[in-house]
């Protein structure tokens, strides 16, 4: 947790942000932590939680949708503590007896605590469960993160994902273009050997970690160490991918991240 705390100390003296001044409170301030059975580790993610907030951090989960189902009371012991902002719900490995209308209270509940609910998985599976349809839910702003390959999910029905709006919004993420900028894609990661990512495409990937948690931020690609990617047009432009190119994939990046994942692996 002692690197949070250097990290923010260094970004505020790299962008020139005096102290006392809160000017760095307007950038995207996130941190997620990522794990299977994390509801096992409920005081751990609360420290981290309570100090992510205390420099000014949101603070975000994600959970395998199975585990929060089955551990309802570490789930309500974690978010009485109300330091989580946001819960990715990790469903591609729910049991196919799963009671849906569960799902669909879990998702309302979490909005209830004030904690914006991420569906991640198959898309039939949550259409399956009505969340699409659920006042609640379309009472706010949400993301919904697929796992199917572009091209199957381009071929489904509109009837079958509940309306063409989730249809539009899933094919126009995902079609390959020349301009498709990874600035809203682009976030720290640190893996659980303790690399340091730019983004979840490019975890495990040779040669593309940063630097690690040991690491003085000055020597990591984040300060001045050399790194093989173009970070700056990657967050302008994006990745230049070859056309017509498609990958099938069960990551939990869109589909553009998978091709440049692929072109990466190829190249080293």
């Amino acid at each position: 947790m002692d690197w949070l705390e250097r990290f923010d100390t260094w970004f505020k003296i790299s962008a020139g942000i005096p102290d006392q001044c809160n000017l760095h409170l307007l950038y995207d301030r996130t941190l997620t932590v990522i794990g299977a059975g994390l509801l096992r580790a409920v005081p751990s993610l609360l420290a981290i939680g309570t100090l992510a907030s205390n420099i000014g951090f949101s603070f975000c989960a994600q959970v395998e949708l199975q585990d929060a189902l089955g551990r309802r009371d570490k789930l309500d012991e974690l978010l009485a503590a109300r330091v989580v902002k946001a819960m990715f719900l990790d469903a591609r490995t729910i049991s196919d007896d799963v009671p849906r209308l569960q799902c669909l209270e879990l998702v309302e509940y979490l909005i209830r605590a004030e904690v914006s609910p991420v569906p991640m998985g198959p898309v039939a599976f949550w259409t399956s469960t009505g969340v699409l349809a659920s006042p609640v839910l379309n009472g706010i702003n949400f993301q919904l993160l697929p796992s199917r390959p572009h091209s199957q999910i381009s071929q489904m029905s509109t009837a079958h994902l509940a309306g063409q709006s989730v249809v539009s919004l899933i094919k126009g993420a995902d079609e390959a273009a020349e301009f498709n900028p990874c600035a809203n894609r682009m976030e720290i990661i640190i893996s659980s050997d303790g690399l340091i990512y730019p983004c979840r495409g490019t975890i495990g990937v040779a040669g593309c970690a940063l630097g690690k948690l040991s690491d003085s931020i000055e020597d990591t690609a984040l300060g001045e160490a050399a790194y093989p990617l173009d970070i700056a047009r990657l967050f302008r432009v994006g990745p230049q991918l070859p056309t017509g190119q498609t990958v099938s994939h069960d990551l939990q990046i869109p589909a553009v991240c998978a091709r440049h994942r692929q072109q990466l692996e190829s190249a080293s």
